[in-house]
């Protein structure tokens, strides 16, 4: 049943100096006080405080507390406290003020911002990516995949728009722009946003005239393969050479592009 909310008492507790010394007289008292026995010219038999008044103080503290304790009392299992449309103290089932608990379990509970609750897999700031290892997973409401969608700029997306702006688009503006895509990418740190796109550091070599050999020494792109031929009546021919870069380093030919070792995920984010 709803209680009538109780106003704490706005007058002090035991004011203007309990127990000092005798003759302390109350500064000033209303009309009605005075008319209920309250005399700013009635000396203070408690030694710093008038008795009616003090006793008026406690009465009303009392009640208030009285009020208050009764009402935390009357709260039943599975029932919490809230303040109804009639601005009066009440209290309800705790499922008449949550969403459905079935299949919700270890989520977060959070407000779309129009008193509408719903339950989330995360707590997240709008655009900050979530990975998973659950490449099959279903999506909760208001959450996109980040593999580089084009979207409105305006609308259910504008809050991502206003994060991303055009930075992972191909164009520099218009009502369209493309979310983030994290698809066959690795994560680098960095002060600016954007996308760094595949390279590698040069490979460099060289070749010594015929009859050195320096050419084989560690490091060098270039090698050789044979040594020359004797032709008769035409002397020695040209030397046989190869190229291989993973004399240099043994990434390479290890895969068509550039290819850290790493491990996949998908990677959404909660638009709104």
């Amino acid at each position: 049943m709803a209680t009538t909310k109780p106003t704490k008492p706005q007058n002090e507790f035991l004011p203007n100096g309990f127990g000092t010394a005798s003759g302390v007289q109350k500064v000033d008292f209303s009309d009605s006080k005075k008319l209920n026995g309250f005399s700013v010219n009635t000396e203070d038999i408690l030694r710093g405080d008038n008795l009616n008044y003090t006793l008026d103080t406690i009465g009303q503290e009392l009640k208030y507390l009285t009020t208050v304790v009764d009402y935390i009392n009357s709260i039943t299992v599975n029932k919490i406290p809230y303040v109804n449309s009639n601005d009066k103290l009440d209290f309800g089932d705790i499922h008449t003020f949550l969403p459905s608990q079935t299949g919700n379990s270890g989520k977060f509970l959070t407000t779309n911002g129009a008193n509408t609750l719903s339950w989330a897999e995360s707590i997240t700031e709008i655009g900050d990516p979530i990975f998973t290892l659950n490449f099959n997973k279903v999506l909760p409401e208001n959450y996109v995949w980040l593999e580089g969608q084009e979207k409105d700029t305006t609308g259910d997306f504008a809050g991502l728009f206003a994060i991303y702006g055009y930075t992972y688009s191909p164009y520099s503006s218009g009502t369209k722009f493309r979310l983030p895509n994290f698809l066959n990418r690795s994560i680098w740190g960095g002060t600016t946003a954007g996308y760094i796109e595949a390279g590698l550091p040069n490979i460099t070599g060289h070749l010594h005239g015929a009859g050195q050999f320096a050419f084989d020494e560690s490091g060098n792109a270039f090698y050789k393969k044979g040594a020359g031929t004797l032709v008769s009546n035409s002397g020695e021919k040209d030397n046989d050479y190869g190229f291989n870069a993973s004399r240099c380093n043994s990434i390479y030919g290890n895969s068509n592009t550039v290819q850290p070792p790493v491990i996949k995920v998908r990677v959404y984010t909660r638009y709104k």
